[in-house]
């Protein structure tokens, strides 16, 4: 009797510790394989020749109206784009490759304030309700295409690169209401092209 209480015990001691040694292997390979990282402050999204990163608080945190004078003085979000080309040594043509860069603007899927209730000013240019940027569509992944909004072109020399702050807020012709509850959810898209001169 005492023998088979004995392996009973023991039986049940190695099932309970299998069982403990498969529930932390799940817990450990779902750690491992949906840890998510986000960071708020500093992204690079890359197209090509250009990198664009943007760094800083782009999260619009005051849904007071403003005027434009307001609004230009308000908490920016700055981005860079950096022509990270190459020269060809080999080619004397290709030493003033340049490239052509288009930053625009869209709404993502989470997003529900209305465009025209939305300033944006680039580097202190004349601010303008973001649906009032000239629109494109912008294909941001190979199933999806969604309105965008050119905010920004320049050119670039390889190895140049530019910087320029952008302020959103919500314009002083928005009653609260229009913008109570409202979430805002806003993506910046890159489009490139290299230009031989």
């Amino acid at each position: 009797m005492k023998v088979k209480d004995i392996i009973k015990r023991q039986t049940t001691m190695v099932a309970m510790a299998v069982i403990l040694v498969v529930i932390t292997a799940i817990g450990v390979s779902y750690s491992v394989f949906f840890d998510v990282e986000k960071n708020q402050s500093n992204q690079t999204i890359t197209a090509g020749i250009f990198k664009l990163t943007v760094t800083g608080n782009s999260k619009l945190t005051d849904f007071n109206a403003k005027t434009d004078v307001q609004g230009n003085t308000s908490t920016a979000f700055t981005y860079t784009v950096s022509n990270t080309g190459t020269l060809d040594d080999n080619t004397s043509k290709k030493s003033n490759l340049k490239g052509k860069y288009y930053i625009y603007v869209y709404a993502d899927d989470a997003n529900v304030a209305s465009l025209g209730n939305l300033t944006l000013s680039v580097n202190g240019a004349t601010p303008k309700a973001i649906n009032a940027y000239a629109s494109s569509t912008c294909n941001v992944s190979s199933s999806k295409n969604v309105t965008c909004y050119q905010i920004d072109t320049g050119e670039l020399a390889v190895g140049a690169s530019a910087s320029k702050p952008v302020r959103i807020w919500v314009n002083e012709d928005s009653t609260p209401e229009s913008a109570d509850g409202q979430k805002v959810s806003l993506s910046l898209f890159i489009k490139g092209e290299v230009n031989e001169s």
